[in-house]
């Protein structure tokens, strides 16, 4: 559990927010128990609003969390901080997202923005020195990217779909959906569900090719992402819950 916050306690209403703050800190707690566990702090950094992602490898989990100004990796087992790398923004929304030894990251404000690629694995302070590639197109401000190897999917506020290589950040290609989007893309099967605050579901193969599968309106506003499970979708709207299936 991370926790964010901007000062507005204290009658400062942009620390945090536009200026950085050290008091954001990270909580592990106890499934059984609720108890805490650690609490580990990421020091100065502006406010986010991503979920952190768990990397497993040989044999161990690093826990990694963005922030408005840095990504970093912690000891799952402890809380401590292991490596930290530098990035642009604030009030940052997608979470990060984690593949093929690589996290993914997106934000950035004033003509810097960009989805970026660090190398996991690494041991301190890095600053950039762990960037693996930078893509200045299709960056995404609410909705998180998806990771389906070896590709990376991304779509705009605006409705701009984005295919990349996740390896190297080459686009793949390029598509407009239509509408506007706040929830994340999801994938089941092959596919990936697209679905724009208009509440339409674009639904495209997972794959190197643009191909769009079908359109599914509903007709109310959607700005939650979708759930996925048991070979059903779940969908929220403004007014209702919809859980779509075969029969």
């Amino acid at each position: 559990m991370a926790r964010d916050g901007s000062g507005q306690g204290e009658g400062k209403t942009s620390l945090g927010w536009q200026q950085p703050w050290d008091q954001a800190c990270i909580v592990a707690l106890d499934t059984k128990t609720g108890r805490e566990r650690w609490k580990a702090r990421r020091g100065l950094s502006r406010i986010s609003h991503g979920v952190p992602a768990i990397w497993e490898h040989d044999g161990k989990a690093e826990l990694i969390s963005e922030a408005g100004d840095v990504v970093q990796g912690f000891s799952l087992e402890t809380g401590e901080r292991l490596w930290s790398s530098e990035v642009v923004g604030e009030g940052k929304v997608p979470s990060t997202v984690v593949g093929e030894g690589l996290v993914f990251t997106a934000g950035g404000y004033g003509g810097r923005e960009t989805i970026k690629a660090f190398k996991l694995g690494g041991r301190g302070d890095l600053g950039t020195n762990n960037l693996a590639w930078e893509q200045k197109k299709g960056m995404p401000k609410v909705p998180s990217m998806l990771h389906l190897k070896p590709h990376l999917f991304a779509v705009t506020d605006a409705g701009q779909a984005t295919c990349l290589k996740a390896g190297t950040g080459e686009i793949v290609w390029q598509e407009r959906l239509g509408g506007h989007f706040s929830a994340s893309p999801v994938a089941a099967e092959g596919h990936i569900y697209f679905v724009s605050d208009e509440g339409e579901t674009t639904i495209i193969e997972a794959s190197s090719d643009f191909k769009v599968l079908a359109r599914n309106p509903l007709g109310e506003k959607v700005q939650a992402t979708p759930a996925i499970a048991q070979g059903q979708i779940i969908i929220r709207t403004e007014k209702h819950l919809f859980c779509i299936g075969r029969e």
